[in-house]
């Protein structure tokens, strides 16, 4: 038994470094890449055709942006397929980082779940339980507030790795979903409608990059970004 614990132990924290390293890898590639700006190129002169085409006039970058674009007043730039700005990432997460974001998510869960289970299979164990750290309480004690906080952590980080599942296999944005009523080209009410929806495979496909967005929501214009 005992050499048994030593083993799970063992791939335990084996797991628990590789995730660690993961999710700083993810986190770096979701702070650096580009979410997908709109080329800067100023438009003099409305487009009728674009404006039919669902495409929205930018005052501040002037621009014209397709559907599922956004202007984002922090970065000041126009992010195709606009998910949000995340201060975690200092950066937008759009069409082009949203899988870096996403994955950053699903090890930082993971981080914290096998956190707290490590804290948990340290405590009461070991002839070090009972020593005072700093003169303020026992390393037992300690264990258990390290074992409290990340289990919080795992219900926070689990809840937004959750939620972003759930808009991916529905191939949704959270700009969409916040703001559902602003957009007429789907409904999240019954009847629901969503022409981007293509199926579970198929819309995490499209996340990853290993199949193309239909390009009729985006034209040649802006072919070589997606």
């Amino acid at each position: 038994t005992y050499c048994l614990s030593q083993i799970d132990a063992f791939w335990l924290k084996t797991f628990l470094h590789l995730s660690i390293i993961s999710s700083i890898w993810c986190h770096r590639q979701a702070v650096i890449s580009d979410p997908g700006y709109l080329p800067q190129r100023p438009t003099k002169q409305p487009d009728a055709d674009l404006d039919k085409n669902g495409w929205k006039f930018c005052e501040t970058c002037n621009i014209w942006r397709p559907l599922r674009s956004k202007h984002c007043n922090l970065c000041n730039r126009c992010v195709v397929k606009f998910d949000h700005h995340c201060p975690f990432v200092n950066n937008c997460v759009g069409k082009k980082n949203f899988k870096f974001f996403w994955t950053y998510l699903v090890f930082q869960t993971l981080d914290v779940l096998l956190g707290a289970i490590c804290c948990y299979q340290a405590m009461g164990s070991g002839s070090d339980s009972d020593v005072v750290l700093f003169g303020l309480m026992t390393l037992n004690n300690f264990l258990r507030i390290c074992f409290a906080i990340l289990v919080f952590l795992t219900i926070v980080s689990g809840g937004f790795m959750g939620s972003g599942f759930i808009y991916a296999i529905k191939n949704l944005t959270i700009n969409e979903v916040l703001n559902h009523e602003k957009y007429d080209y789907f409904s999240l009410k019954e009847p629901y409608h969503n022409p981007f929806d293509k199926g579970i495979v198929q819309n995490l496909m499209m996340m990853y990059g290993l199949q193309n967005e239909p390009l009729i929501y985006y034209p040649s214009v802006i072919k070589s970004m997606i």
